[in-house]
């Protein structure tokens, strides 16, 4: 996962899980309990990836 948001994460076999959950339409929350994060790690890396996505792609964010 080097290059990406969740480089220099813990847990890295963790976050394919999360991600998988989050596309698959689960809220941050319930995620987070399912792939085994704790909910505060996943709401600062959601905001990492929100600013990631509002610079490079904005018409993505709602």
């Amino acid at each position: 996962m080097s290059g990406t948001p969740f480089a220099n994460c813990r847990h890295q076999e963790k976050w394919p899980v999360y991600a998988a959950y989050r596309l698959a339409g689960y809220v941050n929350y319930h995620a987070a309990q399912l792939s085994g994060l704790s909910t505060s790690t996943s709401q600062y890396r959601e905001s990492v990836i929100r600013q990631l996505l509002s610079e490079r792609w904005p018409a993505l964010l709602p």
